[in-house]
């Protein structure tokens, strides 16, 4: 029975993720990734790095004026490795100046309106969307997979190439992972490189952390 029979909103947001995933499914367990009911997300861990396809699927609710369903896809890497390298040197330095710091495991978080120039980084449904709108949908998100979201994990499949990705400014950072990235770059011998990833948070902020890794202050 489709969603038009039901107008329950949390029936209609289950319907959705089902529905997408019953079609994304063949596609990505071919290349490696599990499909994740409760996260509403695909993940692959392999060599190093954890690269998840989500899916955000929300509405409002009837009270605030429905305007449709949004489905926001997020490509997410971590390399938990660096996230345990990040709290040990911040379990080490807590005696000393070791700042407080709430630890991301989250490398790379994209949108996919960075990696599709001019497209919107979600869809829209129908408030009450039927199997044709879910259909239509699916075979967007398809063709999404094959030429932008396997590519891209394939370009940072590996932690030195995350690494990459990040010194050339190939994708965004959260501000909240920097510690852990530039303690990544410190397990890759690449100082510099961690220097400049934490170079953008503010002074107070950046020199206890900069202490941390033993960099010079700057």
């Amino acid at each position: 029975m489709g969603a038009g029979t039901t107008t329950d909103r949390r029936t209609i947001l289950l319907y959705v993720r089902e529905g997408i995933a019953r079609l994304l499914t063949p596609d990505l367990v071919l290349n490696g990734f599990r499909w994740l009911r409760r996260d509403t997300a695909y993940r692959r861990d392999k060599d190093g790095v954890v690269s998840e396809f989500r899916l955000g699927i929300s509405s409002r609710p009837p009270a605030l004026g429905r305007v449709g369903i949004l489905v926001e896809p997020r490509l997410v890497v971590s390399v938990p490795a660096w996230k345990a390298a990040a709290e040990q040197r911040l379990a080490d330095g807590a005696k000393g100046s070791a700042p407080f710091q709430v630890l991301s495991d989250v490398a790379v978080w994209e949108l996919l309106d960075v990696l599709v120039p001019g497209d919107r980084p979600h869809w829209t449904l129908p408030d009450v969307p039927v199997d044709d709108d879910i259909e239509a949908l699916g075979g967007v998100l398809s063709g999404t997979l094959t030429t932008v979201v396997l590519p891209f994990f394939d370009r940072v499949r590996t932690p030195d190439r995350v690494l990459r990705a990040v010194e050339h400014g190939d994708v965004r950072l959260l501000d909240g992972s920097r510690f852990t990235l530039a303690c990544g770059a410190m397990l890759h011998d690449r100082p510099d490189l961690a220097a400049a990833i934490l170079a953008p948070i503010g002074t107070a902020r950046r020199q206890p952390l900069v202490e941390v890794l033993g960099l010079p202050a700057g």
